[in-house]
């Protein structure tokens, strides 16, 4: 593998991991400012964890 995919790869995990954070943390804030999970499901790279946690916290 060379550098550059090596980098993306390590980027999209960490990118990852922030997004579900933040949806855990905020969840409240999430839902009072009325921010959907299409808003979530459009930024780039979610993987399966993620999408799942994204669906997880928006069905009410």
């Amino acid at each position: 593998m060379n550098n550059e995919i090596v980098y993306e790869n390590a980027k999209s995990e960490h990118n990852n991991r922030a997004k579900r954070q933040i949806l855990r943390k905020c969840k409240q804030w999430i839902h009072e400012n009325q921010i959907k999970a299409q808003d979530f499901l459009e930024l780039r790279d979610n993987d399966e964890k993620t999408i799942e946690l994204i669906n997880k916290t928006f069905v009410q």
